[in-house]
């Protein structure tokens, strides 16, 4: 199901961006950090230290992987803080968020390119990743890094929805064989948890190492995709 989806999006010269923001605070408030995994399979794959880690922990196929710390410019929030770990010392010295060079990285990829890499036009980016149409799409158009209409978009936490309402237990059940304790349990959360660690849970039996890192959200993003695509197949 994934490789179906990659060739759709190949037939339509449309790369599948996942990607993530750690923020300085809540609802919008600017990013400290982003990541970003893509796919565009008519793209020779990027050969750089990021993107070569990442294929280690990526769905197949991957183009380029990237991630870069910023400063938000305001204070970072106690509550942000503890969850992503980055300092106001972290971000000293690193690009504005509203860096011109960031927000043409984002608007470039969202409205394509005349030359995709082989002289032929691509067109602009589906994007993905988890929540992102509630928070990181809306967020980002304030920002400028998007535009403000017409985002098309895959969001984990929307399909987990609809896929929890199609089966009666927890995913995890679904996954393991028939009198096996679902393993999601071990861990005291709902495997109808629609946070991105209750997905992962629900979907492999274990949260995915480094929640609420930029990169480490991509990979989970990236790989309960996959596996939600399957299950739905």
């Amino acid at each position: 199901m994934w490789q179906r989806l990659l060739s759709l999006l190949a037939a339509c010269r449309r790369p599948l961006v996942v990607f993530d923001f750690e923020t300085s605070g809540l609802n919008g408030a600017p990013p400290v950090e982003y990541a970003v995994a893509y796919w565009a399979p008519w793209c020779p794959p990027s050969d750089d230290p990021v993107s070569n880690a990442a294929r280690r922990m990526c769905p197949p196929g991957l183009t380029y992987a990237g991630t870069e710390r910023l400063d938000p410019l305001t204070t970072i929030h106690p509550k942000a803080q503890a969850l992503h770990g980055i300092t106001a010392e972290m971000v000293k010295g690193c690009k504005r968020y509203d860096d011109l060079e960031v927000r043409s990285f984002f608007l470039s990829l969202a409205t394509g390119s005349p030359d995709g890499g082989d002289g032929i036009p691509e067109n602009g980016a589906v994007w993905a990743g988890h929540n992102v149409a509630e928070a990181d799409i809306p967020w980002a158009q304030t920002w400028g890094y998007l535009p403000g209409a017409g985002i098309p978009a895959i969001d984990t936490q929307r399909i987990f929805r609809r896929l929890v309402k199609d089966h009666p237990f927890p995913l995890a059940i679904d996954l393991v064989p028939p009198g096996t304790r679902c393993p999601a349990m071990g861990h005291g959360l709902t495997p109808y948890n629609a946070s991105l660690t209750g997905v992962c849970t629900a979907l492999t039996g274990d949260p995915f190492p480094g929640a609420h890192a930029a990169m480490s959200d991509v990979y989970a993003s990236a790989n309960a995709i996959v596996a939600m695509l399957e299950m739905w197949e």
